[in-house]
């Protein structure tokens, strides 16, 4: 077979592709051409070029051509970043990315106490649709209790930045999202501040960042070399249920190389040449990806959204596309006429569409609310200083009254003059208007949000108190808080919704609005008719805003019937508002100078309005009207007052225990001016990021004070100082990040709350009111009744806030806990079972150990040992009961006078030389009784001898000495008689006159005077 060879074709410069070669040490590369693929050619290869240096990348809006080393303009419909890359419209996971869902093994949250706090376990399975996953163009996170990592790994050729747009879901309790960036070293540098924020938000660094729920911006800078930024999302295992996905919509790299191609813009938006990002369509406009200078107009019989990728059909119109409005009154009358909902989206011209109903007749003009007044021009204005009305004419004040300044709004026949309305888009990037008229809309008995057809938005109504607050029967030395608060806010409300999804936010901003607010409160999901109260703490202007999201805010089947109503608001001590009434001012010794508040504690009677001083064991209830002995509210259990501001204790307590028992109690040494730190659970990520809460405590007696402390160095975010907040009350807490730059350390503190401010009661039991410690709050480490340590109980007033998790409100507990052996200086710290002070996110507590928290012992409560005897004195130590301590008069050594012998020893000498006396006076007796029975026998012995004739022998004594009388004992003597005769002669009881004596013997015969003897005798 003969084969037949033809020669390639000479190779051109379009059979090449061309690629630089890897960078050297001095940052030096080669631009190579590679054969494209399926190419045939021979010949004609270029010869390698020296290329540009690493570090260089064109311009934003420019590719490089490699085939000429040369900076070119993107065309129409595409764009670049020049030296960065955009990550967008996700259809997959792009280059360079990772994402890691696994199960958490405990590492990740650790206690600082050495507790590893409770995780998932290690084999728990991740769901294959939670986490970071790409769904609808989106990067999206999938709460699930698993641990879920988002990673992207580059090389920047110089210092550069991360920016992405996120959106956190509306309730995001128990969600924790860090943001980390890791160099070559492994060093850690980030973000910390931004996301820890709490309360306090910064939207000075994107037109339209702030609360949860809608889109943010977050930017991290980067170093040159290779870099590895993380997304990390953790959250508990009770809440990963009940949580919206977080949402990513475009991530932005800068400072990595050229770029060889511009990208094409996404559907819904367009571009221009050499553009470096694309504009998004305006609505009733459209476009296809790679859209150049504009988008396509809609047909007349279509419309759609902002950067809108198609148009949708128009239905016909129906009721609910028409709305009423009150209209401004014109020489005293007023009409109701109705307006379409916009965007008008829908057609009137169709079959069975509805027209756009007229206006409806005029009728007189309802009353303007509380402290305003209708002017000539027919509008509800303020009435003029030092007056006041119900909703008609102004009436200046009496003398010696005051008005009480203030906002009422209660009627809504227009809106007041100090409130306005706004629509936001909630996208990030859109820079459409928000054109819908109106987003609240007056409806005589209340005011509600707007229907809208206009997707993804947020309705705003604003309340502006440019002049700040001031309680005229309050004196400026008062020191303001959330239990003493300058005045309240209220509004009555309600919201309709279809699912949990839509929200209601209630939001503080200063009236400069310099780009820091404060989250108040939060409402999802329908709620039912009610009132909600904030106290007010600052005397300066602010602003507040009420900002309601539909379910499903900015996706497509949004619900546009969900809705929010505001039945009435009520601002009090609001300067240069408006005045319903005046308030009687305290009777003065000095009428010139105007009204004087009473000073602290005192109350205005009420017929005579003098500043009396509330009882004694009672205070001045502060948020009321101060008038009359109503005003002043008794002190709690084991509390007293004295000045009628607050009620406390001096810690010297005599508590019941039982029905016989008290215990008596000196802790003194705890409270005062004394402040006491408890820090919470220390948190970490895999990351090594971490952050604790830590509880500043005043027991009684005195403040305790948490401020913001910002660090201005490294990499984090600064505040400025003249913005940072400092909370005084008896309990707060702040939020801490431990920071390491290098080898420095420093500490942020941030997010200041006061939880409490005033002291309720003091209880041995756990339980006060509605206030109920359980088991896990009193950490007795499964210690039974008779073993757990003795506690005193202090409970605090609930804050005025209230919450749909906390309906009662958040309060704090804090224990006193006997512990004898800290002496010294008392210990605090959080329960073991609830390691950041709560267990419910309502009641926290906060126990500290101290021996002045124990009861003072009684006289059955210690023993005393007593020491040797030494030089005259002797140590006498008392030891006590396990519960208690003594007081300064049982000092636990003292001395005393002593002996060398002990108390027993002197005992058995008493009772030895008494039985020796005792001995001693039983011998002489019986020595005494003897001699006398001597004698009498030696006179028997005589008077025998003498009856019978004989002579005996001597005796060898006499028995009795010389000088004793032989008849000294008469009464012993013992007279013998004949025969059955006793001792007493004759029948007869009497001695006298028949008693006979030896000495008279000598007038009986023998056998007379004595019985015979016995023959043996």
């Amino acid at each position: 077979m003969n084969r037949v060879f033809t020669r390639a074709p000479e190779c051109t410069a379009d059979d090449f592709n061309y690629e630089y070669t890897s960078c050297d040490a001095s940052g030096e590369r080669w631009r190579v051409a590679v054969p494209r693929p399926g190419r045939l050619c021979e010949g004609n290869v270029p010869f390698p070029q020296k290329g540009l240096n690493c570090s260089f990348s064109c311009s934003g809006g420019q590719y490089l051509d490699l085939k000429t080393q040369e900076c070119r303009h993107c065309q129409a419909g595409s764009y670049s970043l020049g030296g960065g890359v955009r990550f967008e419209d996700f259809t997959d996971l792009p280059q360079g990315f990772q994402i890691e869902n696994f199960a958490r093994d405990g590492d990740e949250i650790l206690a600082e106490v050495g507790v590893v706090a409770q995780t998932a376990a290690a084999s728990t399975d991740c769901a294959k649709n939670g986490g970071w996953h790409v769904k609808d163009g989106f990067l999206i996170y999938v709460p699930t209790p698993c641990f879920s990592k988002l990673s992207y790994s580059g090389h920047l050729v110089r210092p550069g930045f991360v920016e992405y747009v996120y959106r956190m879901p509306k309730n995001n309790l128990g969600l924790v999202f860090n943001v980390i960036v890791k160099n070559e070293q492994c060093q850690s540098y980030r973000d910390q501040l931004k996301a820890l924020m709490g309360e306090t938000r910064d939207r000075s660094g994107s037109s339209k960042s702030g609360a949860n729920g809608e889109w943010q911006t977050g930017r991290l800078e980067l170093k040159s070399g290779p870099n590895v930024i993380s997304w990390t999302v953790a959250n508990s295992r009770e809440s990963a249920g009940n949580l919206d996905p977080i949402v990513i919509g475009h991530i932005d790299v800068h400072g990595i190389a050229f770029t060889k191609s511009c990208t094409l813009c996404p559907a819904g938006t367009y571009s221009s040449d050499g553009a470096t990002e694309c504009t998004p369509c305006q609505p009733d406009h459209y476009s296809k990806r790679g859209t150049p200078q504009s988008c396509p107009k809609c047909p007349d019989e279509q419309y759609s959204g902002p950067k809108a990728s198609s148009c949708i059909d128009r239905p016909k119109c129906t009721e609910s596309d028409y709305y009423a409005v009150h209209e401004p009154c014109v020489d005293g009358k007023t009409k109701k006429s109705f307006k379409s909902v916009q965007p008008k989206v829908c057609r009137d011209d169709l079959p069975g569409a509805v027209k756009q109903p007229h206006s409806e007749p005029p009728i007189p003009c309802p009353k303007c609310n509380p402290g305003m007044h209708l002017n000539k021009e027919g509008a509800c204005v303020f009435c003029d200083k030092d007056q006041y009305s119900d909703g008609n004419e102004c009436t200046k004040c009496p003398v010696n009254t005051v008005p009480n300044y203030g906002y009422q709004y209660v009627w809504w026949n227009s809106l007041p003059p100090n409130m306005k309305t706004n629509c936001e888009f909630i996208d990030e990037e859109s820079t459409s208007d928000c054109n819908i008229g109106e987003a609240w809309l007056p409806d005589g008995e209340s005011i509600h949000t707007a229907p809208t057809h206009q997707p993804g938005v947020a309705l705003e109504l604003a309340l502006a108190v440019p002049h700040g607050f001031k309680n005229p029967l309050v004196g400026t030395d008062v020191r303001i808080s959330a239990q003493n608060p300058i005045g309240h806010l209220t509004f009555v409300f309600e919201t309709r919704c279809a699912t949990k999804d839509c929200a209601l936010y209630f939001v503080e901003d200063s009236a400069e609005g310099n780009g820091f607010y404060r989250m108040v409160a939060d409402f999802n999901g329908t709620v039912l008719k009610r009132a909600y109260t904030h106290p007010i703490t600052r005397i300066t202007g602010v602003k507040y805003m009420w900002a309601f999201l539909r379910s499903k805010s900015s996706a497509v089947d949004e619900f546009i019937a969900d809705s929010a109503t505001i039945y009435s608001i009520n601002v009090t001590n609001a300067v240069a508002g408006g005045a319903s009434a005046c308030l009687p001012c305290p009777t003065s010794a000095n009428p010139n100078r105007g009204c004087v508040p009473c000073e602290p504690g005192h109350y205005m009677t009420e017929s005579t309005h003098i500043c009396t001083k509330c009882p004694k064991d009672t205070m001045l209830n502060t948020t009321g009207d101060r008038i009359g002995v109503k005003s002043c509210i008794k002190c709690g259990d084991y509390l007293t007052s004295n000045d009628g501001v607050a009620c406390t204790t001096d810690g010297n307590l005599l508590l019941t225990i039982g029905k016989n028992e008290t215990r008596k109690y000196d802790m003194s040494a705890l409270g005062g001016k004394r402040t006491y730190e408890a820090s919470g659970v220390k948190v970490y990520s895999r990351e090594g990021t971490s952050y604790y809460h830590m509880f500043n405590v005043s027991l009684f007696g005195g403040t305790a004070t948490c401020r913001d402390t910002y660090d201005y160095n490294g990499d984090s975010l600064v505040k400025a100082a003249a913005l940072a907040e400092t909370t005084e009350a008896a309990v707060c807490r702040m939020t801490v990040l431990p920071l390491r730059e290098g080898n420095t350390s420093h500490m942020i503190y941030v997010s200041p709350m006061g939880l409490v401010s005033r002291l309720i009661g003091i209880s041995h039991k756990p339980e006060h009111q509605n206030i109920r410690l359980g088991e896990k709050e009193l950490d007795y480490d499964g210690n039974d009744v008779a073993n757990r340590p003795s506690d005193v109980h202090f409970f605090y007033d609930p804050s005025p806030v209230q919450s749909e998790a906390c309906p009662q409100g958040q309060t704090v507990v804090i224990t006193a806990r006997c512990d004898p052996a800290l002496t010294s200086a008392p210990q605090a710290r959080l329960p073991r079972s609830c390691p950041d002070g709560t267990c419910d996110g309502c009641l926290y507590h906060i126990l500290i150990l101290s021996a002045h928290a124990c009861p003072i012992c009684t006289d059955s409560d210690y023993t005393e040992i007593r020491g040797e005897c030494i030089a005259g004195f002797q140590s006498i130590h008392s030891i006590p009961a396990k519960h208690c301590i003594l007081s300064g008069k049982q000092s636990r050594v003292r001395e005393e006078p002593c002996t060398v012998f002990g108390v027993e020893v002197r005992i058995m000498i008493g009772i030895s030389a008494a039985i020796a006396i005792l001995l001693c006076a039983l011998v002489i007796v019986v020595f005494r009784r003897n001699r006398r029975l001597e004698y009498k026998y030696m006179k028997l012995i005589e008077a025998k001898a003498g009856s019978d004739g004989m002579e005996l022998p001597a005796a060898e004594s006499c028995g009795l000495e010389e000088d004793e009388n032989e008849n000294e004992d008469d009464g012993e003597r013992v007279i013998f008689a004949k025969g059955k005769k006793g001792f007493f002669s004759g029948g007869g009881g009497g001695r006298s006159k028949n008693r006979r004596t030896p000495m008279d013997t000598d007038r009986y015969d023998d056998r007379a005077a004595f019985v015979a003897l016995e023959d043996d005798e």
